[in-house]
């Protein structure tokens, strides 16, 4: 069932790598666009972007975590705050 919600919310033909002119046009419009395909295969992700190191988990365990949890113990950014 979790596969399919996945499936559901993914864009069509998403490239394994966008550029920053790609991925800037995409959150104007439809943000998920802006993800690799890969964001949607995997549950962990780690990719560069503008220089800082970018995390996308998709579990929901550990997304839990991280915004509730233990939300004092992570930071973000000032682009991102």
């Amino acid at each position: 069932m979790e596969h399919m919600a996945r499936s559901a919310l993914r864009p069509a033909a998403v490239p394994a790598r966008l550029s920053w002119r790609s991925v800037a046009g995409a959150l104007r419009g439809n943000a998920l666009a802006a993800f690799p395909q890969a964001a949607f295969e995997h549950d962990v992700l780690v990719q560069h972007f503008l220089g800082r190191r970018m995390i996308i988990e998709n579990r929901p365990e550990a997304i839990r975590h991280v915004l509730i949890a233990n939300a004092d113990t992570y930071r973000r950014s000032t682009a991102t705050a």
